[in-house]
């Protein structure tokens, strides 16, 4: 189901040896069926807890037989709690990258397989697949310039997405001060601000640079209402 190639793994394994302890490895082998693991390597949890010189060797052994019992144990340990703001810490590409499979954003098979992770060729979710209809949106507003959509995994009651339809790093680009496509991003905003403002009474805009941006391809955002995730992307409960 889920498909990570050799260095996503180490990189992965690596997070959870930093940030998981003794409970949480206990935890995670029980929801996924894999107790049989810390079984047959009964110094497992005492080398988690005194952080013994052949721990990074365990949880690189718990990880590989935790996603080859069952490939779709990726989604479990995504969803501790976390392990997502630590993955991004670690590697954004990464953290981008199992965020997409996750969500069904990208092909397993064209991404994971291949071990092709370079972020000019394969972290720009937006032209990869927005841009090239291959990842479905429903569209808000669009020019000949811009793109405006529903956010496929809003963190708030109304997210729209805007981004330019050629690829712009951010708004620190050279290329991002253009005439023509401020006008349309402009145009743009109104709308959606316009549309959002006459049903919840307000909302806000925002874009991304630099060490905040996960996504590097520049973008818009217009939200309003309720949050429904943290930072890390986990629901929020009730």
């Amino acid at each position: 189901m889920y498909e990570l190639n050799k260095n996503q793994q180490s990189t992965l394994s690596t997070v959870l040896m930093e940030y998981l302890n003794a409970g949480d490895w206990k935890g995670l082998f029980a929801e996924t069926d894999c107790e049989e693991f810390a079984q047959e390597h009964t110094q497992f949890y005492k080398d988690v807890s005194w952080e013994e010189e052949n721990l990074e060797q365990d949880c690189t052994d718990a990880l590989n037989f935790i996603l080859a019992k069952d490939s779709a144990n990726l989604k479990v340990i995504w969803e501790l709690p976390g392990v997502q703001t630590m993955t991004k810490r670690k590697d954004e590409n990464l953290e981008t990258d199992i965020q997409a499979l996750i969500d069904g954003a990208i092909d397993d098979n064209e991404l994971f397989v291949t071990g092709n992770t370079n972020s000019s060729e394969c972290n720009d979710f937006y032209c990869e697949q927005v841009l090239t209809g291959e990842f479905e949106v429903k569209v808000v507003f669009e020019t000949e310039l811009v793109l405006s959509f529903h956010h496929s995994k809003p963190y708030f009651e109304h997210h729209v997405v805007i981004i330019p339809k050629k690829h712009i790093d951010s708004l620190t680009s050279s290329d991002a001060i253009d005439a023509e496509l401020a006008k349309d991003f402009l145009m743009a905003i109104h709308h959606v601000t316009s549309k959002l403002e006459k049903q919840t009474g307000g909302c806000r805009v925002s874009s991304n640079v630099g060490t905040y941006q996960t996504s590097k391809h520049l973008h818009w955002y217009v939200h309003a209402g309720k949050r429904l995730r943290n930072e890390d992307g986990t629901l929020i409960d009730g």
